[in-house]
């Protein structure tokens, strides 16, 4: 019985898991979209909106500590604060990323989805449309 297991495994250990997960999360934050299997895009989605949403609350130091210790590494920082964070809605608690779901993959048959971040656009792109109407 699996009772109180709430770990999906994905048929690995837990050290592989980790590495796994941490890989997709930099390629679905780097790339913005990632295409993986429906089990494991279910994964690296909680592990996603966890990341974004302390991106989203944490100021400074405790901010480069947390994406550290969260991916394991600091080439991604820099993108994550400067250019990712303002792209992203502060009121939300959750939702950063959304799953589709896509043809199964041709050689297994195996259920593929499509993770996405869902970003906010720009309100001043919307102001400057404006401004162009009104200067015609």
């Amino acid at each position: 019985m699996r009772h109180g297991n709430k770990v999906n495994n994905l048929s690995r250990p837990k050290s592989e898991r980790d590495a796994l997960i941490i890989i997709q999360a930099k390629s679905l934050v780097r790339y913005k979209r990632l295409e993986t299997t429906t089990a494991k895009a279910k994964v690296v989605k909680q592990f996603s909106d966890k990341l974004l949403f302390g991106l989203v609350n944490k100021e400074g130091m405790e901010l480069e500590r947390f994406l550290e210790k969260r991916l394991k590494t600091k080439d991604l920082n820099d993108y994550l604060i400067k250019d990712l964070k303002p792209l992203l809605d502060n009121s939300k608690t959750g939702g950063f990323t959304k799953i589709y779901k896509v043809e199964n993959r041709k050689g297994d048959n195996s259920k593929m989805s499509l993770l996405k971040l869902s970003l906010e656009d720009k309100p001043k792109d919307k102001k400057d449309k404006k401004a162009k109407k009104n200067k015609k």
